[in-house]
């Protein structure tokens, strides 16, 4: 994090870097028809997921930004398992059978 402030990153955010085919509104985000319909996923332009891991920030972004982050965030790639957020359920026993992996 103290290189990530020297290079002008002012707050940290933990994410997930994607490989994926993304869609909104009906519409591809992140391919097009141009050189090939559906390119290797691995040649992709990664999209960042944020996993909800780490938010670090100064206090002074919560009182006077009332935001959990600075306007220069650096993006702090996490993989995939230590990403698993638990929102439901599922997502318990996936996080628990991953815990006992482990």
């Amino acid at each position: 994090m103290e290189r990530s402030l020297d290079n002008g990153f002012d707050s940290l955010l933990s994410v997930q870097k994607m490989h994926d085919y993304f869609w909104y509104n009906g519409k591809p985000i992140n391919i097009s028809k141009g050189r090939s319909k559906w390119p290797a996923t691995q040649t992709l332009e990664p999209l960042f997921k944020v996993n909800n891991a780490i938010f670090l920030s100064k206090k002074s972004d919560y009182t006077i930004r009332h935001d959990r982050l600075g306007a220069s965030p650096y993006l702090f790639e996490m993989t995939g398992l230590q990403s698993t957020d638990i929102d439901d359920p599922e997502d318990f026993d996936i996080a628990e059978c991953l815990f006992k992996h482990m």
